[in-house]
């Protein structure tokens, strides 16, 4: 299509007839088999109902359904969503994209407002989120005012499988550490392995993917290495069958491993301890209270982390207590939602945050409301706002459980790295700050600078 140029003609007409043989191309062939209509008819149909569905949605209002055509169209969205989740395109899709985006946004309103699953609601997001890809592959004549309302549809969704969560915690209680009448927490972890029984042992966990073996495996001899040199045991899971992606192995291998140790050091592979810092027991500082005299031993032991600092779950001590074992399993319930930050990282910072809340309810305090969970999943482009996930960690951590460095924990551990930083993630500024432990996290890696 193009303007004759011998006789000029006005931009707008131009730029009208571009626009209408583009919408004509796209959307003039049949869009549903069963009912046979074109993607046009669809449009005029349904575009309207959509809008009053989501503007429904936004509110957290039930569907309104005595919208006239919203039924129907809800029927058809809900025989092409397949096709139009699919990531290759659809036919119909790209003959048609936004005929495709009325279908997901249809979809994405049709869930009720409020969730009894997180899961179901993550995955709720996914209609939206595929809507915005197809946003970016045509002018919106039918859809605009859809487009445009699209964060707040996002974050209003959001909102609701926080809500969710809050609801799923509402009858869950802070375990007690008592087990045959005693509290497992007081004993103490003893080192060495060998002659001793595996539930006295106290085990060095990393996880790597058969792929990465090759490349993990300097870093592999250096964790087996310092197993050796603190007497602890070592285990390299490779059995990626029951993690939904890499980052959950640890975690699930953990569980699977947890009740034959006195507790476990997760580890990632890409990191090193600093020579000079060989000597150092990581397991005495993360499984170990700072202070002499202090009731007990800690459940969770990690590195602390205040503003600005990166949240980050590289090395984590779990103990084979009560407490142990529901945190992990905390965690590992949080493996079905979808589209979290980092896969596990996010789930980890979150599952912190229950423990302390629930801590806090054992003491008669408010607990927590699981307010930071919304910002675990992408906004509308489908990007992860970490950002916003770290400022709400600081500042629910520090009301739950106390200020940077000066926690009030009976639960978790939290290291100080001001005193000894058992997990530095390693960034702009290189080795330059001091640490025990030098991690590169992140997907870019400079292996031979590593070694």
């Amino acid at each position: 299509m193009h303007c004759p140029t011998t006789q000029l003609q006005p931009w707008w007409i131009c730029c009208w007839l571009l626009a209408t043989a583009r919408l004509a191309r796209t959307c003039h062939l049949v869009f549903d088999d069963e009912t046979q209509q074109t993607g046009h008819e669809f449009l005029a149909r349904c575009a309207r109902p959509t809008w009053a569905a989501a503007e429904a949605a936004g509110r957290g209002a039930a569907l309104p359904l005595e919208q006239p055509e919203l039924e129907g169209c809800l029927e058809i969205s809900a025989n092409l969503q397949d096709d139009a989740m699919a990531l290759g395109g659809h036919e119909r899709c790209t003959q048609c994209p936004e005929g495709c985006t009325v279908v997901l946004l249809l979809q994405a309103t049709a869930f009720q407002a409020e969730f009894n699953d997180v899961r179901l609601c993550s995955w709720s997001l996914m209609f939206y989120f595929r809507a915005n890809q197809y946003f970016k592959e045509f002018e919106p004549h039918w859809t605009l005012d859809l487009q445009d309302n699209l964060p707040a549809l996002v974050n209003a969704r959001k909102g609701q499988c926080a809500a969710a969560r809050e609801r799923e915690l509402e009858e869950v209680q802070l375990p007690d550490n008592i087990v045959g009448g005693r509290h497992v927490t007081e004993q103490r972890l003893l080192a060495g392995h060998g002659s001793q029984a595996l539930n006295k042992q106290v085990a060095v966990l990393l996880a790597a993917t058969p792929s990465m073996l090759e490349q993990y495996q300097p870093f592999i001899n250096l964790w087996r290495c310092y197993a050796m040199r603190h007497g602890l045991a070592f285990i390299l899971e490779t059995d990626d069958t029951e993690a939904p992606v890499p980052n959950w192995m640890r975690w699930f291998a953990a569980r699977r491993y947890l009740e034959l140790y006195a507790a476990l050091l997760v580890v990632d592979p890409d990191q090193f301890i600093v020579p000079e810092c060989w000597n150092v027991s990581i397991v005495q500082l993360a499984a170990t209270w700072a202070e002499e005299g202090s009731e007990g031993l800690p459940d969770i032991g990690t590195r602390d982390f205040g503003r600005p600092q990166t949240l980050n779950n590289g090395v984590v001590l779990v103990r084979n207590s009560v407490r142990g074992r529901f945190f992990l399993d905390l965690l590992l319930f949080k493996a079905r939602w979808l589209q979290t930050i980092e896969r596990d990282q996010g789930p980890f910072d979150e599952t912190v945050l229950e423990m302390l809340g629930l801590e806090a309810k054992a003491r008669g305090e408010d607990g927590y409301d699981s307010e930071c969970s919304q910002y675990l999943f992408p906004n509308a482009h489908g990007n992860h706002e970490v950002s916003l996930y770290a400022l709400c960690w600081w500042r629910v951590s520090e009301a739950l459980s106390g200020p940077f460095g000066n926690r009030k924990s009976k639960v978790i551990r939290f290291v100080d790295p001001r005193s000894a930083d058992i997990n530095h993630v390693v960034g702009a500024r290189g080795l330059e700050d001091p640490a025990l432990l030098y991690h590169f996290a992140g997907k870019s890696k400079d292996w031979y600078f590593m070694l």
